[in-house]
């Protein structure tokens, strides 16, 4: 599992970088630059907004006495979306902008669920064993019985 993250932490930087020089190359640094700089403020006025519409829902919600559980992952991924604006590159804008889409949220969401099974009560605890409590007592047999050996 270190390895893996390690992996991302290492990968994920190259490939911003390899694709920012690829789409240089295919339109050109200042097209490039633009481009860069729209995304990221595409991005924050999805935030805003989607920021803002989640919002008002979760305020309804909890009027309603609902605890807003759909809501409390939208804004997950809005924060998760926001930090990956803040990085530079096109690849972590283009996950920014698919978490901040409502209906890719709702897959997304729907992906975890399915991933992880749920009960009334929450996530499924690991498995215990089952612990009977009681007491006892050792009992020797008499000195005078002499056992049979048939």
């Amino acid at each position: 599992m270190g390895w893996m993250i390690l992996l991302v932490l290492i990968g994920w930087p190259v490939l911003e970088i390899a694709t920012f020089i690829q789409v240089g190359a295919w339109i050109g640094l200042v097209p490039t630059i633009l481009l860069f700089l729209a995304a990221g403020a595409i991005g924050l006025w999805l935030l805003r907004a989607e920021g803002i519409s989640l919002l008002m829902r979760a305020q309804t919600q909890m009027r309603n006495g609902v605890v807003p559980m759909q809501e409390a992952f939208d804004a997950l991924c809005l924060v998760a979306g926001g930090v990956l604006l803040l990085l530079p590159g096109f690849l972590s804008d283009i996950v920014a902008l698919i978490l901040f889409v409502p209906v890719t949220r709702a897959l997304v969401r729907l992906a975890l669920v399915r991933s992880f099974p749920m009960r009334a009560g929450g996530v499924n605890p690991p498995p215990r064993a089952v612990i009977i409590e009681g007491e006892y007592e050792e009992v020797s047999p008499p000195r005078d019985v002499v056992p049979r050996h048939d």
